[in-house]
């Protein structure tokens, strides 16, 4: 056994990449559920099998073994679907080049058992047990390329973000770095990606903002503002995170990342010249904006990031850039509104994923 799941990791690593993790995340569940339905129907009939016939066989499949799978399977995965005939030819539906040889693999059990023995099923049971080898046999491979890509996929994720704020003349230069990983533990469903890492944020004053207009009326107007400042470090993780595929050709590589956004620890300060309102006060300044416009799952601060460019430049493996104003933008009140509206902020964003070897 230790022999085949090494060779099965070996051809794996020509065969499936990253993105084909959740594809084989779920063969692996599919896998499961139907060995556990063949076994208990096997116990179930005891010492008196129903015989294999064709109609048996199919009424069999779709009332047991497909039922338990639909259990498990995830909805949108690339599903595929290999058939050795009665003249022991197999054919292998189109699917992702992983998905195929996935299929091949439950296929050669079912093909040797043919050229030695056509006529092999006399019960359910025999057939049962057939499958059972079929499903065991592309499950060493799946666990050999997840076992493979556990190690060829890991992620050194790179955050660099400037927000300026549109309220606040202030600036914020963020890095966040962390090691995202899977682990694949044999005999126990594979992991998703998780990873602990560190955010260093520094927000600084960048004003006042400069006087514009008639000059005896600007030095009668103090320049009053608000901005913000503080700097340090804050946890920065990965909570969960999958590759995928389309389910269309050419299958394209898609990757989710759901982020952990911790607080940042900013003062809101309102500051300027004499007469001015002065105030100072705790604020998320850096954390607050960037969380806005972002895609929130689960709690307020998990953020989803998706929609990556593949492979942008040599090095790098995938990346997302985000340009953005922290949510909608507002209209300024009275004669103010001449001058257009307003953001919350300017936000430059990049993440960039290297593979870590």
């Amino acid at each position: 056994m230790l022999a085949l799941n090494l060779a099965a990791g070996a051809f794996a690593a020509d065969t499936c990449e990253c993105p084909d993790i959740a594809d084989l995340r779920n063969r692996e569940a599919e896998q499961r559920a139907a060995i556990q339905a063949y076994r208990n129907a096997i116990a179930r009939w005891g010492s008196a099998p129903p015989e294999a016939t064709p109609d048996s066989r199919q009424a069999f499949q779709d009332n047991d073994i497909q039922t338990a799978i639909n259990g498990v399977t995830t909805s949108g995965s690339n599903k595929v679907r290999g058939e050795t005939d009665k003249w022991c030819r197999t054919t292998i539906q189109e699917s992702s080049k992983c998905m195929m040889e996935v299929a091949a693999q439950h296929e050669h059990p079912h093909a040797s058992a043919c050229h030695a023995d056509p006529a092999r099923w006399s019960t359910l049971a025999d057939y049962a047990r057939e499958e059972i080898s079929a499903y065991e046999s592309e499950a060493a491979f799946v666990h050999g390329a997840l076992v493979d890509l556990t190690s060829k996929c890991q992620l050194q994720i790179e955050m660099k973000s400037e927000i300026r704020g549109g309220t606040e003349v202030a600036i914020s230069n963020v890095t966040g770095n962390v090691l995202a990983t899977f682990t694949a533990p044999d005999h126990q469903p594979t992991t998703p990606y998780k990873g602990a890492g560190t955010l260093q944020y520094r927000t600084r004053d960048v004003g006042p903002p400069k006087k514009t207009g008639d000059r005896m009326l600007m030095k009668l107007a103090p320049v009053c503002y608000a901005t913000a400042e503080g700097s340090g470090n804050t946890p920065f993780n990965v909570l969960d995170g999958y590759f995928w595929r389309s389910n269309q050709p050419p299958f394209e590589p898609r990757l989710n990342l759901v982020f952990e956004i911790f607080p940042t620890s900013e003062t809101r300060i309102l500051k300027g010249e004499r007469g001015c309102p002065k105030s100072r006060e705790p604020y998320e300044f850096w954390s607050d904006l960037f969380i806005t416009d972002k895609d929130a799952i689960t709690a307020a601060n998990h953020i989803l990031i998706s929609e990556w460019t593949f492979e942008p430049r040599s090095g790098v493996y995938v990346e997302k850039v985000i340009n953005g104003t922290c949510g909608p933008t507002a209209t300024l009140p009275g004669r103010l509104a001449a001058f257009g509206p307003i953001a919350r902020c300017a936000e430059q964003t990049t993440f960039t994923i290297k593979l870590k070897r």
